[in-house]
């Protein structure tokens, strides 16, 4: 099996631990309960990982300018 679609934030959290979560249209940066900066949480999908080890390797072989970068080849991690 090979991952290979990006997935947005599916909502935002406190980075501190407090417990608030928010949805992902939410307008603001500080949690609404106690003024922490709030995470974007990803939901990745597909596989274990297994799964994604063989994507990754597979991307540092390719030659798309988005695969062969340092970050974006980890993409479905990183918030959109």
């Amino acid at each position: 099996m090979t991952v290979t679609e990006t997935r947005r934030a599916t909502h935002l959290r406190c980075s501190e631990g407090c417990g608030t979560v928010v949805a992902r249209e939410y307008r603001g940066y500080a949690c609404p309960t106690c003024g922490n900066l709030l995470e974007a949480v990803n939901d990745p999908g597909g596989g274990g990982p297994e799964d994604w080890k063989q994507t990754w390797r597979q991307r540092r072989s390719s030659n798309h300018s988005l695969d062969s970068s340092g970050v974006w080849r980890f993409r479905e991690f990183l918030p959109a």
